[in-house]
């Protein structure tokens, strides 16, 4: 009788891929807990800000909110929503959103995976590595990019779905349902954000009219019959209009007039100068940071990283599109075209377009993971073979080495000495430059006032709103952060309620922040009543608000700006 051959994990520990998953899970879950305060900048408080007015509203879409570049689809906030009915700590409340959410968005792989759980481990793994910078900032501590990821891992759930559906005794109701659900996500994600045009949408089109040719090549007639592809390309075509509709309906609601998006093609040169670019983000995306020693743990750790990234994004998606014929399951195949053409048009937009920051690789990179677990399990682990383990070994190296680079890198001793979680609950004691401004504010009765963008929301948010921080554009006080510079009178804010601006809601002192090395006109010198220093920043402390001065208004030029 043979006996049959135990894999590496199987003669370690059955339950070892599971094991290392949740361990990486609760790591994540601590690093945010724990470390988030340290990395929150005013960005970030955009989501919070939004949360906060529809929780105050009970509005999805709350009145008087301006968002930022996008209208993000709703996902994130939901959570926050929900952490803000067990506390009042901005912070807190920040931090246990992202954890949420990063819980989810684990389960929405093994929901993706459920006929192998083992590549849903694969998937929760590798995008659990808290790489460093820009990764963990837009996944983890700011959370921007949750949304996209979660959309994605969505979509796929209900295209596999349906495609599984196919073939098999499932009743009316039951695929009415699916396909009702399909329509909605697609909907959901349309009225989301133009960019997921681009990653989403544009592709699954692309993909779908893939596999009809892979399954009846040129021949028209045959497509007819292909009927559950008929079925996917409509339901799709119509949540594309109603979404994209939806979307324009969202935009005229909110007021949404997104003054930065300026996209057209790039001159030859910068094109030239723009492809090289793309690929140094997209190792920048991953933490590779620059060392000043050949050999220290940030040098092997970058090594590591660069040879990762060179496989996860181009080895493996292109060795599935050389044997996307061989592959059986026409949802694998899906995936395949699918993530490659959503490649494709994201290195176009940041090639082509100018769009050429790490961030925007954040969804190609996420959904190559899922097709590197796919590789692993369609053409490596179909039978036991020991070399094979090292895939697999490789992978967890590869994640224990990141995850002790970060440790070793973040400031443990604050945590072993009782610290860091202790000021989650109070954020800017443990900062003496926030501690100083506000006690200084505080001590003249002042909480309202304006700061430049990068100070404005961060310490907003350190103070759990008590002071109110309206962000001001470059020099000039008086005009807000963001607006549309070709007409002062398109005020947009930026991930803010317009009610932070109006001077009715904000009467009585009020205060400007000036950074450091930063001069502004003379006469907010001149109708100072007090002023103060802090680290180099200079606040200047006024009887009223600044907008009801026509002396500061004229010299930012901004006597006919109306705030809405």
């Amino acid at each position: 009788m043979n006996k049959k051959k135990i894999g590496f994990f199987d003669r370690c520990n059955k339950y070892g891929l599971f094991i290392y998953t949740a361990i990486a899970l609760l790591s994540i879950a601590f690093i945010i807990l724990a470390f988030a305060k340290y990395f929150l900048h005013s960005d970030c408080a955009g989501l919070l800000f939004w949360a906060e007015e529809s929780f105050k509203q009970g509005r999805l879409y709350p009145k008087n909110f301006h968002y930022t570049t996008v209208v993000f689809g709703p996902f994130y906030n939901f959570f926050l929503i929900f952490a803000m009915f067990f506390t009042k700590n901005e912070y807190l409340i920040h931090s246990s959103g992202s954890v949420m959410a990063v819980v989810v968005l684990v389960l929405g792989f093994f929901i993706l995976e459920w006929d192998n759980k083992k590549k849903a481990c694969i998937e929760s793994i590798l995008f659990l590595i808290p790489f460093g910078g820009i990764y963990n900032d837009m996944l983890f501590y700011q959370s921007a990019y949750v949304y996209n990821i979660g959309a994605i891992t969505i979509y796929l759930i209900c295209f596999k779905t349906l495609l599984n559906m196919e073939g098999k005794t499932v009743s009316s109701r039951r695929k009415g349902i699916v396909y009702a659900l399909y329509l909605f996500i697609f909907i959901w994600i349309c009225a989301s954000g133009l960019s997921n045009v681009l990653q989403i949408i544009i592709p699954s089109f692309f993909a779908i009219f893939v596999l009809f040719f892979l399954r009846k090549e040129w021949d028209f007639k045959a497509w007819l019959k292909e009927k559950y592809l008929i079925k996917l390309i409509v339901w799709t075509f119509i949540g594309t209009i109603v979404g994209l509709i939806g979307y324009k309906v969202i935009c005229a609601i909110t007021g949404f007039n997104n003054v930065m998006l300026n996209i057209g093609i790039l001159d030859p040169v910068e094109i030239s100068n723009h492809f090289f670019i793309v690929f140094g983000k997209m190792w920048q995306l991953l933490g590779v940071e620059a060392t000043k020693k050949l050999f220290d743990l940030v040098t092997i750790s970058n090594c590591i990283v660069m040879v990762f990234a060179v496989i996860v994004n181009f080895v493996i998606p292109i060795a599935m599109m050389k044997r996307l014929k061989e592959i059986e399951n026409p949802y694998i195949q899906y995936l395949v075209v699918f993530t490659q053409t959503s490649n494709v048009l994201t290195m176009f937009m940041m090639i082509f377009c100018g769009y050429a920051e790490a961030r925007y690789l954040i969804p190609m990179y996420m959904m190559n993971i899922i097709l590197c677990a796919a590789y692993i399990y369609e053409f490596h682990f179909q039978e036991y073979k020991p070399w094979k383990n090292i895939v697999l070994a490789g992978i967890l190296i590869t994640s224990f080495t990141l995850n002790a680079k970060y440790y070793f890198a973040m400031d443990y001793h604050k945590f072993l000495n009782g610290n860091t979680m202790k000021t989650l609950f109070h954020p800017h004691t443990e900062d003496k430059v926030v501690k100083k401004v506000f006690e200084e504010l505080e001590h003249r009765d002042v909480h309202y006032g304006f700061a430049p963008f990068w100070r404005s929301f961060s310490y907003m948010m350190a103070s759990n709103s008590r002071i109110g921080f309206a962000a001001y554009d470059a020099t000039k006080p008086t005009v807000p952060y963001y607006f549309d510079k070709n007409d002062i009178s398109n005020v947009q804010y930026y991930g803010v309620s317009s009610d932070l601006y109006k001077p009715e809601l904000h009467t009585g002192k009020c205060f400007v922040m000036i950074e450091s090395g930063k001069q502004l006109a003379d006469a907010y010198y001149q109708l100072a009543v007090d002023s103060f220093e802090v680290e180099g920043m200079k606040f200047l402390i006024f009887d009223h608000n600044i907008y009801e001065y026509p002396l500061l208004r004229a010299a930012d030029g901004t006597e006919n700006l109306v705030i809405q």
